[in-house]
């Protein structure tokens, strides 16, 4: 016994050594595989890859999404959380908030109430709260329970609201095929709540609104989709689309203009109060005029050409369209997100944010 002991020590002594090195290795090789797997979707899905390869970006359509690792939390309490976010192009206008029973805590509206939606699975792992539960019995029908049973049963860990999907992962994807997987089962529950929101009637708090908005869809040239309320079409040349949606106690209008095709310049524009977000990049670029620098974080690769695409008119214009609410613009779309619902008021800032859109020097 006295021969083995030190023997029995000896190997003890080599084997934590070589434990720690295997799981340095694993780990270098899973940080490996996830970078090669983000790399491969992006350029499958043409969606575009950060630095770090440790996330993906861009748009599907007119949807915004992103994926990847992103910090929480402050001091002892920061950890990495890994992130799919898909934003609708067409908010529900609902106040939906559907989210992982006993999961995460997320905030609400107080008076936002619990809904069951007669799906008894759904109903055992999720809990749905919105504004108008009648509505949101109708929408969670067949299709979009179908939809979202398919997204769960690879990531269970999920958050719907008016504006987007939301997936947690425990930990990043490894293959490209995982994550085209998920970005197509993200997308499809995004099709699916959007397409039947269409059918469904407007809330009550939103139906004064389709009288007023049908004559101003006129005027403005725009298709009337009734349901949301919601207009769309073309404005000088530049796709345009209005929606009602819910923000906060209110109901809003949100202005959308997409810029006519040019190159991915990473470009984000947004309040100098609002988070900095999943889509940001590179560090905040200042263009030397006081009041816009003072009123947003502007960012994107190359700040020179950022500079020269944020001209004289296209800075006066947006501060003047802050004036009414937040500007946000990226390298596909300039966004009002909280215009009045108001038609004459509301005509002129949709005029305002197409002639914003359209001093932009691309």
């Amino acid at each position: 016994m006295d021969a083995i002991l030190p023997f029995l020590c000896l190997l003890t002594g080599a084997a934590f050594p070589l434990w720690v090195l295997f799981l340095l290795a694993r780990r270098a090789w899973r940080q490996l595989a996830v970078s090669e797997a983000y790399r491969e979707a992006s350029r499958r899905l043409g969606l575009t890859l950060d630095t770090r390869g440790l996330s993906i970006r861009g748009y599907l359509q007119e949807r915004r999404i992103w994926i990847g690792e992103v910090m929480v939390g402050y001091g002892k309490q920061r950890e990495t959380e890994v992130r799919g976010i898909l934003r609708l192009d067409r908010p529900l206008g609902l106040g939906l908030l559907v989210r992982r029973r006993g999961g995460r805590r997320l905030l609400r509206r107080r008076r936002s109430a619990q809904v069951i939606t007669g799906d008894a699975e759904l109903d055992r792992v999720l809990e749905f709260r919105a504004d108008n539960p009648d509505r949101v019995r109708e929408l969670i029908n067949e299709r979009v329970a179908a939809a979202v049973h398919t997204l769960m049963r690879r990531w269970p860990d999920i958050v719907l609201t008016d504006h987007h999907v939301r997936v947690y992962l425990g930990q990043s994807e490894t293959s490209a095929e995982a994550l085209e997987d998920l970005v197509r089962a993200m997308d499809a529950v995004a099709n699916a709540l959007v397409e039947v929101r269409a059918e469904i009637a407007p809330p009550p708090g939103l139906t004064p609104f389709v009288d007023t908005w049908r004559p101003l869809a006129a005027d403005l040239g725009l298709d009337f989709e009734e349901n949301f309320p919601a207009m769309s079409g073309t404005i000088d040349g530049l796709a345009v689309r209005v929606v009602a949606r819910r923000a906060a106690e209110r109901y809003v209008a949100e202005i959308r203009v997409a810029h006519e095709t040019h190159k991915d310049l990473g470009l984000r524009l947004f309040p100098q109060h609002g988070p900095d977000g999943y889509w940001s990049v590179g560090q905040d670029i200042q263009v030397e005029d006081e009041a816009f620098d003072r009123a947003f974080v502007i960012k994107g690769y190359d700040p020179d050409r950022i500079r020269e695409i944020l001209s004289d008119e296209a800075r006066a214009t947006m501060l003047q369209a802050l004036e009414i609410g937040p500007v946000e613009v990226d390298d596909h779309l300039l966004q009002l997100g909280e215009a009045p619902l108001d038609p004459a008021t509301l005509a002129d800032a949709v005029r305002l944010v197409v002639q914003a859109a359209r001093t932009l020097s691309w």
